[in-house]
């Protein structure tokens, strides 16, 4: 049996609660949890967006390059790929094969991560992919703006979107990044700008509004602390 607190830290590792000391050289544990709970809340109202985002992207991007190349399996024509996306594509042969699921055209789309797709918007596909294929953005983009449907102005949009994906996915704070609330409309703009069917659906299963509110991290607080209630935790 153990107290709360000292259990915790042992499951989660007192490195990773660290990140929610917030500078402080001795915070109150319920303090810590607080921020902690209030993140995995905050995360877990991030889940729509990126959901959409990403798949949203990464569909769009293989319709449209099918229909340019006219090959479904546009991702294996000599020169258009750099090493980094080659190594990611045939990471994901890798698990097709590991899974020991035949690979198809939609299940190789699937299991590429958004740095593939994301990827395909940096400086070395400039020329040969974008300005050799000019039609190529509106056709991804159908409703973003002329003044951004390019591709320098897409990569700046989509890398942090990339960035805070993978914090998310890989559980690491987010709630506290005062950019986190602009970010989350640059999502939701992208997802316009690629399906107005998706920025309805969006909207209508979205519940980030509030997530970063003083009440919301205030009830999080709340709901942790019958945690402290308990004297001892026992062992199942």
């Amino acid at each position: 049996m153990q107290d709360f607190y000292p259990a915790l830290v042992k499951t989660f590792s007192s490195a990773r609660l660290h990140a929610y000391h917030d500078g402080e050289s001795n915070p109150l544990n319920l303090d810590v949890v607080a921020r902690y709970a209030h993140n995995m809340a905050v995360s877990q109202k991030l889940t729509p967006a990126l959901h959409s985002v990403e798949v949203g992207l990464r569909n769009n991007i293989h319709e449209a390059l099918n229909a340019q190349f006219s090959d479904p399996e546009w991702y294996d024509r000599p020169g258009l790929l750099g090493a980094k996306q080659q190594m990611q594509l045939a990471s994901g042969r890798d698990k097709l094969r590991s899974a020991n699921k035949l690979e198809t055209t939609d299940r190789l789309v699937a299991e590429l991560t958004l740095g593939f797709w994301v990827g395909l918007f940096s400086s070395n596909y400039e020329h040969h992919l974008w300005r050799a294929n000019p039609t190529l953005l509106a056709a991804i983009f159908p409703r973003a703006p002329r003044h951004v449907r390019n591709r320098a102005s897409i990569s700046k949009i989509l890398n942090p979107v990339r960035d805070l994906r993978n914090r998310v996915a890989h559980w690491e704070r987010v709630a506290h990044d005062p950019s986190l609330n602009s970010l989350k409309q640059d999502i939701d703009r992208v997802v316009g700008w690629l399906c107005p069917a998706a920025r309805c659906l969006l909207e209508h299963s979205d519940a980030f509004a509030g997530a970063l509110s003083p009440s919301a991290a205030a009830a999080a607080r709340t709901q942790v602390g019958a945690c402290f209630n308990f004297e001892e935790i026992w062992s199942l």
